[in-house]
Formats: C-alpha cells, structure tokens, sequence
C-alpha cells in the first residue's frame, strides 16, 4: 500500500526553484532512508526511486541529477550507490542496473518518466517515490508510481511530490488533476 505526501517548501530570498526542491528532496529522502538504516542487511534498507524529467544528465542546462547525488553523498549516502537511469544505454546495461536495485546493491536510483519504462521490474524493495517534477499527463503518474506500488512488493510504499511555493509547480499539479477527473 502506499501514501502521498505533499511537501511545500519556501524559498529563502535569491534561491531559485531547483536548489529549493532538491534541498527539500534530498532532506526527505535521508528522512525515509534513516529508520531502516540500522538493518543488518543492505537489502532491508529499501530502495528509493526519484523522478525527474527536468535537468537530466547529458543535458546543455543545469544537471540536476548531479546535484541531488551531492546533495545526498553530503548527507550520508554512498555515491556508488546512488544511480541513473540514463547511465545504462543498452538493454543489458538496464537490466543489470535492475538487478543491482532488486540485489540490495542501490539505495537511490534517478531517472525520467520515459527511462523507467516497460521492463522496469524493481518493485521488490521500493519503499519511497519522490516526483521532483511534475509529468504531463496523468498516465505518467501511474506509469511512474507503478513502479514501486504494485503486485510483489511487501514493503509501504511513501509517494513524495515537491511544491516550491511562487513556482509552476503548483498548477501543473493542479493541470493533471483537472485533465485526470475529465478522463475519468
């Protein structure tokens, strides 16, 4: 089963939208990592998936997905176990990465709605979902909360989404809530 949580955070004066969000994110993902921390077993930590289709790796623009990996290595986290999607360019490359996060060997992996498409079989240890961004269409809600709450993971699942106060990010939740309730 799972919960959705909202976190709304405020910016200090001259901070801009993607250092807010990633400082609220990579707080709240230690938070959820911090209570399992003392298992014995790695794999009993659980594994964290991050969404982003904003700022990705390889990109001209700000990369926000190297940020959010400094950000959580300054707060506790190994960086080989922080990983990206987009690292994994074949098939093979996918699949072993998914094996890594089904085996225990990744405590976060980041990527875009597209990247974790079909074939995304990581559910087993999934115990938080954090959208740093919001998709465009409500089906790439689904699409990416069904990663980890489905069929085959016992563990409770937190569903995080991030709300920068004086950002867009606001109405475009409120846009795929509205475009969800004319589909239904």
């Amino acid at each position: 089963w799972s919960c959705i949580i909202w976190w709304w955070t405020r910016c200090p004066g001259g901070s801009s939208w993607t250092t807010c969000a990633l400082r609220c994110a990579s707080r709240t993902a230690v938070a959820a990592l911090t209570p399992n921390r003392r298992a014995a077993d790695r794999h009993d930590l659980g594994l964290q998936i991050v969404f982003c289709d904003l700022g990705t790796p390889g990109s001209t623009r700000f990369d926000m997905y190297a940020e959010l990996r400094s950000q959580l290595v300054a707060r506790g986290f190994e960086s080989d176990r922080i990983r990206f999607v987009q690292d994994a360019k074949t098939d093979k490359a996918k699949e072993s990465l998914f094996a890594a996060c089904r085996n225990g060997d990744v405590d976060v992996v980041i990527g875009s709605t597209g990247t974790f498409g079909e074939g995304t079989n990581i559910q087993d240890r999934v115990t938080a979902i954090h959208h740093l961004d919001a998709p465009w269409r409500p089906s790439d809600i689904r699409q990416r909360e069904g990663r980890g709450v489905r069929q085959g993971n016992p563990n409770h699942v937190r569903i995080y989404r991030y709300v920068v106060t004086g950002s867009f990010d606001a109405f475009m939740w409120g846009t795929l809530e509205r475009k969800a309730r004319f589909i239904e």
